[in-house]
């Protein structure tokens, strides 16, 4: 079987491995379910099977603060969110 894939663009993810890098450890630990590709059009619902609640407490817990921010964002725009409420 010769197919050929097509990956989505992850130029801005890219741009944000560290912090994605962290932001994944922070909700999945274990390396054998953190996904291997993210790319810019992910949401965290597209990369992780968890709750809306599972994802909040695991980001609140780590980052010490109550985040009222909207989970439905592609990953690289929640960093960018994230960042901007001092948690990178």
């Amino acid at each position: 079987m010769n197919e050929k894939y097509t990956y989505e663009d992850q130029t801005e993810t890219l741009k944000r491995k560290r912090e994605l890098d962290i932001l994944i450890n922070v909700i999945e630990p274990d390396s054998q379910y953190q996904p291997y590709f993210v790319s810019d059009k992910a949401t965290v619902y597209d990369v992780f099977g968890y709750s809306e609640q599972e994802l909040r407490n695991s980001l609140e817990t780590h980052f010490k603060m109550k985040l009222d921010i909207s989970l439905d964002l592609p990953i690289w725009k929640l960093i960018d969110v994230l960042k901007q409420a001092g948690c990178f």
